[in-house]
């Protein structure tokens, strides 16, 4: 470590990186399941890949681990109190100017009714039928890289 560097939080750092750059952008993702189906919004028109499938979540904040990040953007994005549960794996997106690494957790939505305060409709989805939507590209190949254990 370089002198004066920060020591990273243990989280920070994952296998499937591939360089040491500091420019990587950490984000969380939800797994949300009820009755067997998960959970994909859709991203608002206008914004950076509207009219798009995700599956919710957000950015890491500095001074922020993965999992108060997820809660916290949930509850920002859907006015929802949930408990993140078990990590489920990271994947490294890199497109355009985008250099993403991607956590996965499972989620368990505790209270709230979902309010759709970023997104223009939820949908419960079989996790058969993911892949036919038009999903935002990071989470795409999330779902591709842990489909074993989206249920």
């Amino acid at each position: 470590m370089r002198r004066g560097a920060k020591a990273r939080p243990s989280w920070f750092n994952c296998p499937c990186e591939a360089t040491g750059s500091d420019k990587v952008q950490q984000v969380t993702a939800a797994l949300i399941a009820k009755e067997g189906k998960i959970l994909l919004a859709l991203r608002r028109a206008g914004k950076h890949m509207g009219q798009r499938w995700e599956l919710p979540g957000g950015k890491v904040d500095p001074g922020e681990n993965p999992k108060q990040a997820l809660s916290r953007e949930l509850q920002e994005e859907f006015d929802i109190r949930v408990r993140v549960g078990e990590y489920l794996g990271s994947i490294r997106f890199q497109a355009d100017r985008l250099d993403l690494q991607v956590r996965l957790y499972r989620v368990t939505h505790v209270a709230g009714e979902f309010d759709l305060r970023e997104h223009e409709e939820l949908r419960w989805v079989d996790p058969e039928q993911l892949e036919a939507y038009d999903l935002v590209d990071s989470d795409r190949q999330l779902i591709r890289n842990f489909r074993a254990r989206l249920i």
